[in-house]
């Protein structure tokens, strides 16, 4: 394997040249990389592991292989269709790539609103004059938000205004907080 990983021998079998070109492929990607062979009585904790699974049956109960059933080369991709952007997906795209929307006055908007807002560890925030620094949440956070600050479900009845002040009292912030406290209030109000 050594060899054929290293291009001095050529793969014979289909599986393993794909298997080769996939190896060369991530070795390319490492400056001044070297495989080299080591002998079986030179590599005593390999050798233990092959033995183990060749001799299943002795096995320890805390040690686990999986048997593949086709080659792990021939397994199918699965990309994730379901997208998570919300409002702050434009933001987020400017603030971390320099990406602009295409039309010219979208592009505009986003670059006056953005100098409201920085990335720090991956997260979201909006800087303001008169209240702490806000964490930008998205829209399942929201109505998590919403139900922990009024105090459950059937909390404290509190008006839409002063929902909205407590939130971001608390460090929260999404674009329609008002209007989504406005809601809860009126979804809540039976209770």
């Amino acid at each position: 394997m050594v060899k054929q990983t290293n291009g001095e021998y050529i793969a014979k079998d289909l599986i393993l040249e794909k298997y080769q070109a996939l190896v060369q492929s991530y070795l390319a990607l490492i400056p001044r990389h070297q495989v080299l062979h080591v002998c079986q009585e030179e590599n005593e904790e390999a050798d233990t592991i092959s033995k183990l699974v060749w001799n299943s049956s002795d096995l320890d109960c805390s040690v686990y292989f999986e048997e593949l059933q086709k080659p792990f080369i021939e397994s199918e991709e699965v990309l994730e269709i379901e997208s998570n952007q919300n409002w702050m997906t434009p933001f987020i795209n400017y603030l971390e790539r320099g990406e602009l929307p295409k039309e010219k006055g979208k592009a505009q908007r986003l670059k006056a609103k953005a100098a409201k807002f920085f990335l720090e560890e991956g997260l979201l925030y909006r800087r303001t004059f008169s209240s702490p620094i806000l964490k930008c949440v998205g829209p399942e956070e929201a109505k998590y938000y919403l139900m922990e600050v009024n105090g459950e479900i059937c909390g404290d009845h509190m008006p839409a205004k002063a929902l909205t002040h407590k939130i971001i009292r608390q460090g929260y912030y999404w674009p329609t907080i008002h209007q989504d406290a406005v809601e809860f209030v009126r979804i809540y109000k039976e209770c």
